[in-house]
This record gives structure tokens, C-alpha cells and sequence, in this order.
């Protein structure tokens, strides 16, 4: 089964979205309006409910991209770094391309303290989409904590990365 992005592909044209079977188009809003639900319920501060939506979008759509990807971000901001982190290589064995993976699997590494892997991804992450200001920051937040081990010698482990990429 081909990765897709479910909530784009519902919300084709009409003269594109006609193409598709009535029940894989009432399949695919399904999960564009449970993904939009869980959105909501993060914006109320209510992740529990939020990753109870989207786990149910993924077993609707397990290839579905954009629920893996909030799948992850909410496990991670759970503090449940190794779950988060099975999702986010998901996302990248499906799409490789997808920047937003790379980052989020590098700030998971980082609070999981492997700090050479997190920079390798957040790297990558940034040949992908060098712009984006949050992967830099990743970035920085990686390096920071490298330092910090190298100096100390502490095994890492601290307040790791932080933001919607993949921790609290």
C-alpha cells in the first residue's frame, strides 16, 4: 500500500476526488476529520484525546502520513521518545523526502541522549529544507548537549530537545 496524506487527498477537487470509489472517499474524510478533531483537542490542551483520534486515523489509514506524523509528535511530547521515534522512521521509510521527519527523529534522539544520530538526522533534515528556523534550532540544541557530555562527561541524558518536532 502506497504512503498517502490522507486530509490532501480528501480535499482534491471535485473533478480529481471523483475518480475514487464512494467508500474510499468517505474512508479518506474520515480521517481528514479525525485528524482535524485531534488538532483541536491539542490547541485545547487535551493530547490524551488527540492521540486516541489519530491512532484511530491510523488504523483507518495506516500509510497515511500526516496522521504518523502527529502520531509521533504526540508520542513525543508524551515523553514516550522510543514509541515516537518507531513512528517517525515509518514516516521515513515511506517518504524519505520529508524534512519534518528528519527533524523530529533528530529532537527524539536528542532526548533520548544520541546526540551523534539526532545530528546526522537534523543535517539531513536541513539539506532537505534549510530554512526552516525550528530544524536550526534542533540544530543548535544538539550540539549544545554534545558540548555539555563532552565537557562533564555525563551520560547526556537532560532536558533533551524541545517543541513539536518530538518532545515536551
Amino acid at each position: 500500500q502506497a504512503p498517502q496524506d490522507v486530509a490532501a487527498t480528501a480535499q482534491m477537487s471535485p473533478t480529481t476526488s471523483g475518480a475514487l470509489p464512494a467508500v474510499e472517499q468517505q474512508r479518506l474524510q474520515q480521517v481528514a476529520m479525525l485528524l482535524r478533531q485531534a488538532r483541536h483537542l491539542i490547541q485545547v490542551h487535551n493530547p490524551g484525546d488527540a492521540l486516541n483520534l489519530v491512532e484511530q486515523a491510523v488504523q483507518i489509514a495506516p500509510t497515511d502520513i500526516s496522521a504518523l506524523i502527529l502520531k509521533g509528535q504526540l508520542l513525543g511530547t508524551a515523553g514516550r521518545f522510543p514509541e515516537a521515534l518507531a513512528i517517525v522512521e515509518q514516516v521515513i521509510q515511506f517518504d524519505a523526502s520529508k524534512a519534518l521527519a528528519w527533524s523530529m527523529r533528530a529532537a527524539l534522539l536528542t532526548n533520548m541522549g544520541q546526540y551523534q544520530a539526532a545530528l546526522v538526522s537534523v543535517e539531513h533534515s536541513l539539506e532537505l529544507d534549510p530554512n526552516d528556523p525550528e530544524t536550526h534550532t534542533i540544530k543548535t540544541t544538539i550540539l549544545e548537549h554534545r558540548a555539555n557530555v563532552e565537557s562533564t562527561g555525563n551520560n547526556g541524558r537532560g532536558s533533551g530537545a524541545s517543541g513539536k518536532r518530538g518532545g515536551p
